[in-house]
């Protein structure tokens, strides 16, 4: 099953791991280990540690997604890192949820699997198992559906508005390939 702690390493190469940013014009305001004062407002962020990241990240973005249940941790990795990036820390499910699911339904429609996922931004029982089910389909399933979910990612974020997409675009598109 999939590991919070490499997921972390994961997503920390991509956010700047415990170092303080304050980016102008960024809605999240000042970051650390990834974590936002504006979608944690209750956290120190300045003087937040790595176990007290891991901590808040377990509490309010993979335990609820239940991350720690998919079998591939490249699938649990990107849809954390995306779900650190786009989704408020309180939310269960949400937008990185969604385009898994989108793209896990795009990958069953390609491979003739009838079967379809409501995309409701919720992993449960049948999201699980077709997550679960990728790898055994052939190791190409995850590489096309990691593919897949990268370029919705690329959607997503070009869909956001003009003056984030400005700003910010150049490393999104970093962070998805």
């Amino acid at each position: 099953m999939a590991d919070l702690g490499a997921a972390f390493d994961f997503a920390m190469e991509l956010e700047g791991g415990g170092v303080v940013h304050t980016v102008p014009g960024d809605p999240g305001g000042t970051t650390k280990w990834g974590i936002s004062q504006r979608a944690n407002p209750d956290l120190d962020i300045a003087n937040l540690t790595r176990e007290q990241a891991m901590e808040v990240y377990d509490r309010r973005y993979w335990s609820p997604r239940r991350l720690g249940e998919l079998r591939y941790q490249s699938v649990a990795d990107e849809i954390f890192e995306f779900t650190i990036n786009a989704d408020p820390a309180h939310q269960n499910g949400g937008v990185a949820v969604r385009t898994a699911q989108e793209a896990a339904n795009d990958i069953l429609e390609v491979a003739g699997i009838p079967d379809r996922l409501v995309e409701d931004g919720i992993i449960g029982f049948n999201t699980l198992s077709v997550l679960n089910t990728l790898g055994g389909m052939g190791a190409l399933h995850i590489v096309a559906w990691r593919d897949r979910f990268n370029l919705l990612q690329l959607r997503y974020y070009r869909s956001l508005r003009r003056d984030l997409v400005n700003r910010f675009l150049l490393g999104w598109t970093r962070r998805v390939i």
